[in-house]
């Protein structure tokens, strides 16, 4: 029983030292997290520039062709 309980000890330390070495894409992850974090006055929808509006612009131009072809407008 004891030796069971110093083994997982051991094991779960040598599991916490080996996450120091991340995934160079789990970065790239957080760095755009970051800038999105940051208060810069714009809403969520307009951070990503002008991929953005495009992708805002498409939505709404399916949105409305749906809605008239439901017979909504």
């Amino acid at each position: 029983m004891l030796s069971q309980v110093s083994r997982r000890i051991c094991s779960s330390a040598i599991r916490r030292s080996a996450g120091e070495d991340v995934h160079p894409v789990y970065l790239k992850i957080k760095e755009v997290q970051k800038q999105y974090q940051v208060n810069n006055g714009l809403l969520i929808h307009e951070r990503h520039g002008n991929l953005g509006k495009i992708l805002q612009g498409m939505t709404a131009i399916v949105f409305v062709a749906a809605a008239i072809q439901s017979g909504m407008l």
